[in-house]
């Protein structure tokens, strides 16, 4: 099966999560072209089972979830249930709130050896 989202040069590299052997994501983040403008990143997460849908991406609610500026061959990292987006100068984290779709996790959360300095 063929999704019908398009990435740009330099395309995209995904990661796989899953409980177990269910409810699997694949996620993507959406950069720049080599010679493009510096833009924010899009973090995306389809059904592994049907990657023609697509759960969520940042920009569903940019006000809350954007992320930072984009670099070119950028790969999310997901451990723990949080989803981890390297970006210019910062690092972006992700996970599920109570009852709705993914969100960054407060700065005060997050470790002092991964927030942007």
């Amino acid at each position: 099966m063929v999704g019908s989202q398009r990435f740009g040069n330099p395309g995209a590299t995904p990661a796989i999560s899953a409980n177990g052997t269910r409810n699997g994501i694949v996620w993507l983040i959406d950069t720049k072209t080599w010679n493009g403008a510096d833009r924010p990143a899009v973090l995306h997460a389809f059904d592994a089972s049907n990657v023609t849908r697509e759960l969520y991406n940042t920009e569903q609610n940019s006000g809350r979830d954007r992320v930072g500026k984009t670099l070119r061959f950028t790969i999310p990292t997901v451990v723990n249930g949080r989803v981890y987006v390297d970006a210019k100068g910062e690092l972006d984290v992700y996970g599920l709130l109570v009852g709705q779709a993914l969100s960054p996790v407060k700065e005060e959360d997050v470790p002092v050896r991964a927030r942007p300095h």
